[in-house]
């Protein structure tokens, strides 16, 4: 794992996958947001607040330089710890702990929707 500049950044943020963010995300209540990038899923929180973002998974990081995967899923933990009123570390270990081999229940992810069969 690299080592971030800023010491109060979990290195374990880099092992998120976007089907365990959606899942998360599912599991506590947000909703799918039209996004104007394929490649950036949005979802909007259950409910108000003074605080309401909208948020997008970023998809798997393909390797190119210049790649902002890493800092996408910061800002993504970020934003939903500060949304939810929790620490991100305690977002972080969650999101960690949902599956990464199960479906979402028939809802196809945005992965599986791009890849054609051959």
């Amino acid at each position: 794992m690299a080592k971030f500049l800023n010491p109060w950044i979990d290195p374990r943020v880099q092992l998120i996958r976007p089907i365990q963010a959606e899942k998360y995300l599912r599991s506590h209540g947000w909703q799918p947001y039209p996004s104007r990038n394929p490649r950036f899923p949005g979802f909007q929180p259950p409910h108000r607040a003074n605080y309401t973002p909208l948020v997008g998974i970023p998809q798997i990081d393909d390797g190119t330089e210049g790649s902002d995967y890493i800092q996408r899923m910061i800002e993504l933990v970020s934003d939903i710890a500060k949304f939810e009123e929790r620490y991100a570390v305690d977002v972080l270990n969650e999101i960690l702990a949902q599956p990464i081999d199960e479906s979402l229940n028939g809802v196809h992810t945005h992965a599986e929707t791009t890849t054609s069969a051959t």
